[in-house]
C-alpha cells in the first residue's frame, strides 16, 4: 500500500518534480521528439510523463519519430502496435 501511495504521490505533486531532481532540460530537448513546438514540457520528462499518464496516455518519446507525429498516443494504441510490431 505505501507504494502504491508513493507511486501517486510522484504523479500528482503540485510542485515541479524538476525543482527537486535538478532537471536536465537542455540535454533532454536534444533528444525529445515532441512534435508540439510549443510545448512548455519539452524537456522536462517528469512533467511531460504526469501530463500524459493523467490523460491515459504514453508521451511522444514511446514512440517512432512518424508515429509520434499522429499525435494518437493512448495505450490502446500504444498496445496494437507493439502487438502489430511497429514498435
Amino acid at each position: 500500500m505505501e507504494h502504491e501511495k508513493n507511486f501517486k504521490n510522484f504523479f500528482v505533486s503540485q510542485k515541479s518534480q524538476s525543482d527537486f531532481l535538478g532537471c536536465q532540460k537542455e540535454q533532454n530537448k536534444e533528444k525529445c521528439n515532441c512534435s508540439y513546438p510549443s510545448c512548455s514540457r519539452k524537456g522536462i520528462c517528469c512533467e511531460c510523463l504526469r501530463y500524459h499518464l493523467s490523460n491515459r496516455q504514453l508521451p511522444a518519446c514511446c514512440f517512432t519519430g512518424d508515429l509520434a507525429k499522429t499525435h494518437e498516443r493512448s495505450f490502446e494504441k500504444f498496445a496494437e502496435l507493439v502487438k502489430n510490431n511497429k514498435i
